[in-house]
């Protein structure tokens, strides 16, 4: 769970779709009560017209569950963007049965 490269593909990921209106720098997440949940506030130069949400949505989406196995609960945007991050877990299983090095015969 490495939240510095999160932070910085989705501010990206914004930049690209939405033509630089992140303020990079001020970028921040949120600590929830829970350990396996965060929120992510992008505070915005201006607001993204509203042609874009759905795409912005769909795009955040697919590109966390497919990039760093986690989902997105709500995204709501305004003047700036908040992004709760749900992680499927705190770290990887210490074994792997399919990567174990006993060869059962």
């Amino acid at each position: 769970m490495d939240l510095k490269n999160i932070k910085n593909m989705l501010v990206r990921l914004i930049d690209l779709i939405a033509f630089d209106v992140c303020h990079r720098s001020q970028a921040y997440w949120e600590d929830d009560a829970d350990p396996i949940t965060k929120i992510l506030n992008i505070p915005l130069g201006h607001e993204i017209p509203k042609e874009l949400h759905t795409n912005l949505r769909k795009a955040i989406k697919s590109t966390l569950l497919k990039e760093y196995d986690c989902y997105s609960g709500y995204i709501r945007f305004g003047k700036s963007i908040t992004i709760k991050v749900y992680f499927k877990n705190l770290r990887k299983p210490a074994f792997d049965p399919n990567l174990s090095p006993r060869e059962d015969e």
